[in-house]
């Protein structure tokens, strides 16, 4: 089997793979991914009411929590500080921080905290690349670092993590130029581009029309047989860490670069952020999909009133068989407007309807509750008690609020150490030595 066919079989088994926590219960995390889009979004699988035929109404319960827990467990590029690890480290300590700083604004590193906070907090998982290229702005190599969409991202969905995973593919698109720019690839002459990019797996970052041509670019990086790089049959069962990148794999499928893994600790260059870790799965638990429940339901109860405070303010009537009135009469009438009748009291009567249950409004406040206990941004640190709160629930609320922020940012913290120390700092001594 062939690179390109082994790349193309990998990204097909796990694209809509189904991740099992027990022998009958799993998730197909790609599918999670999107309906976590979509809730925060505020996006229907139907959007029209098939009773009224109205649009319905999304409460933006999942986007209002999301966004006020990033802004609770909000990171800036002050918040990173360089620590000696020995006594005798301070003196390089301090020579490092201004460097660090340097590449870090070059990196616009305070932004990708803010895209990376989003997606963490999101969709549970945030995945971040970091490698070293060549910049015609400044004509020498620079750190650039970029988020990962998910959906353009496939690993094993039951991996630790991603150094751990046995490999992982990163699809991208590409400008016919950028791609052409890559002279430490071979092949590229080859490949003229397309104003088309339709990927069979799914349309994130497709491309329809336009005058640009764009590239399909598939990255793998992970254990590969030996002999696949060094084209040597002695080395058939020897397996080694290297990276492989191709394009168009689905279409017009060519090789451009086959080598073992370039770092000296064999790392891959991405880094993921998590939420929440689950059993069994890669991907982490985001508030999103922890929402799921509470955001079905209160669409549910908002929507059924909406439906029924309509048939209060427009009326619901009874009409004899025969009397020669249709709907479409009733529904053209507007205030002090008036139908044709042959019995008076006979042929039209309104119906007396009741208001919505007050119980509805009762549910909604619980449902907003259980949200509020699952994100913990009722009680955001130092925000204001409502005056009807009594001292024991408030304290009870921010205790709990504030175990929930301080768990998420210690996983912020987490992530942010091994981004700097697998990734950042080895990648910022490199700098030194070429430039």
């Amino acid at each position: 089997m062939d690179l390109l066919q082994i790349m193309v079989q990998e990204i097909q088994s796990v694209d809509d793979a189904t991740v099992f926590i027990t022998d009958k219960v799993g998730w197909m995390m790609k599918n999670i991914i999107r309906k976590c889009r979509k809730n925060y979004y505020g996006i229907f699988d139907r959007n029209l009411d098939p009773v009224t035929g109205e649009d319905k109404y999304w409460v933006p319960l999942t986007e209002s929590s999301v966004s006020n827990f990033v802004k609770a467990i909000d990171f800036d590029q002050k918040d990173v500080a360089v620590r000696p690890r020995k006594d005798d480290s301070v003196g390089a300590a301090r020579v490092f921080r201004p460097i660090m700083d340097f590449w870090l604004n070059q990196m616009h590193f305070g932004e990708l905290l803010d895209t990376i906070e989003q997606l963490f907090a999101r969709d549970g998982t945030a995945v971040v690349k970091s490698w070293m290229c060549y910049n015609p702005k400044f004509g020498r190599k620079v750190i650039r670092s970029e988020v990962v969409d998910l959906l353009n991202f496939f690993i094993d969905p039951t991996s630790k993590s991603i150094q751990d995973a046995a490999w992982v593919t990163e699809r991208s698109v590409m400008t016919i130029d950028e791609f052409k720019r890559h002279d430490e690839w071979e092949n590229t002459k080859e490949v003229i581009g397309t104003a088309n990019i339709v990927s069979p797996l799914q349309r994130l970052n497709n491309r329809q029309g336009g005058y640009v041509p764009y590239v399909e670019v598939y990255e793998r990086w992970g254990k590969v047989d030996k002999s696949l790089i060094t084209k040597k049959k002695t080395d058939e069962g020897t397996w080694v860490d290297g990276v492989a990148i191709a394009s168009n794999i689905f279409t017009k499928p060519l090789v451009h670069k086959v080598m073992e893994n370039p770092f000296k600790d064999c790392r891959k260059p991405y880094e993921e952020a998590r939420f929440e870790i689950v059993d069994g799965r890669w991907h982490g638990r985001g508030l999103a999909e922890k929402l799921f429940g509470p955001q079905t339901y209160l669409n549910a109860i908002v929507n059924i009133r909406k439906n029924n405070s309509m048939i209060l303010q427009n009326g619901l009537f009874e009409i004899r068989k025969g009397s020669g009135i249709t709907n479409e009469m009733i529904g053209r009438l507007y205030a002090g407007g008036a139908v044709l009748v042959s019995k008076l009291g006979e042929d039209i009567r309104q119906m007396p309807i009741q208001d919505y249950r007050s119980s509805s409004y009762a549910d909604e406040v619980k449902i907003v509750e259980w949200a509020e206990k699952i994100v913990g941004s009722q009680m955001q640190p130092n925000s204001g008690i409502s005056a009807s709160t009594t001292a024991t629930t408030a304290l009870v609320k921010q205790q709990a609020s504030g175990d929930i922020f301080n768990f998420a940012q210690e996983q912020m913290g987490h992530f942010i150490k091994r981004l700097f120390q697998t990734h950042y700092v080895p990648l910022m001594l490199d700098s030194l030595k070429e430039n």
